[in-house]
């Protein structure tokens, strides 16, 4: 409800100022009372402006909707006050400021709060490139971290010595194109694409750009059997209890992983710079994604485990590196 109304205020202003009509895009919310505050929640909404009805699309991987899902609805404006379908009965929405490219709206019925839109160019956006089995670094201006989109659903980032996997998707309304990373994340509005680069532009607080740098592929084979031969223990840790020496078996897509009477099976991934092996449980109950670092010279492997995740009591005991050796 607070989307649909928000948006019908959008409206209103259109009808007022015929250079805010066009297509807008939901940014961050704030309290008044506090200038500092910008919440990192995403609003995730897309509006789109006609003489007496509106297009509101959510831009939201929940895994129960569709990525960009649309309604639309007519409205009516009385005064400074706008109604969905002529419905008085709904809280009105006030709106608090607005220019060229942005527009502040307070929904009476959601507290203190003002919700901030943002204009979005009148010209297409560029048609992102395939992602799937490709890796980039990301730069942005207060940090740099990378990404591997393993699938065409399910990318990892690489952040601070640290693995995470989620979704993913691109999507498209009408001529904007958008980048969804995960649940929790804005949606990415699709910028530019030069070259390697491809530029995202985020509308909520924070990082404005963001800019996906193409790493190089590199071509690595895993498949076969491999033995534990040793590990190397960080200095200040005891080493691990012994378990048993732990053995691969890679399949072209599962891997059976042996440590001591422990057996369990994976599908496994190696993304494209060959640097992370991603783990996905073929059985959900009760089980975990994870992710190592590796590093592959002839017949040797060198698996580092202190970035496996969801077991962090394992990672951060062990801090090990694991030597095999593939069997013949």
């Amino acid at each position: 409800m607070v989307v649909i109304i928000g948006v019908c205020s959008l409206l209103c202003c259109s009808k007022q100022d015929n250079n805010l009509s066009g297509t807008w895009i939901g940014a961050y919310s704030f309290v008044p009372e506090d200038s500092t505050f910008r919440s990192k929640f995403p609003l995730n909404w897309l509006v789109e402006v006609s003489d007496d009805e509106l297009n509101v699309t959510t831009l939201k991987l929940d895994g129960v909707h569709p990525p960009n899902r649309s309604t639309s609805l007519a409205y009516r404006r009385t005064g400074n006050h706008i109604f969905i379908n002529f419905d008085k009965s709904v809280d009105s929405v006030e709106i608090v400021s607005k220019n060229h490219d942005s527009i502040v709206l307070k929904y009476h019925g959601e507290g203190d709060a003002n919700f901030v839109f943002k204009k979005l160019a009148r010209g297409a956006s560029p048609k992102m490139p395939t992602l799937s089995g490709k890796s980039f670094n990301i730069f942005s201006k207060n940090y740099k971290d990378s990404v591997s989109f393993l699938t065409d659903s399910v990318f990892i980032n690489i952040s601070r010595g640290r693995v995470n996997a989620n979704r993913w998707t691109q999507t498209a309304v009408h001529k904007h194109n958008f980048l969804l990373l995960g649940e929790q994340r804005p949606p990415y509005y699709v910028k530019s694409i030069k070259n390697d680069t491809v530029t995202l532009e985020s509308f909520g607080a924070g990082n404005k750009y963001i800019f996906l740098v193409r790493l190089g592929d590199k071509n690595v084979s895993l498949e076969g059997r491999w033995e534990e031969v040793g590990r190397l223990v960080k200095t200040d840790l005891p080493p691990p209890p012994g378990a048993g020496k732990m053995k691969l078996r890679f399949g072209a897509d599962s891997c059976e992983i042996s440590y001591g009477a422990r057996r369990i099976k994976r599908r496994w991934r190696l993304n494209s710079t060959a640097e992370i092996l991603y783990f996905d449980p073929i059985n959900k109950v009760n089980d975990w994604d994870w992710a190592w670092h590796v590093d592959r010279s002839g017949d040797s492997l060198i698996i580092d485990r202190r970035i496996l995740f969801k077991d962090e009591a394992d990672d951060f005991d062990s801090g090990e590196k694991i030597v095999f050796k593939k069997k013949k």
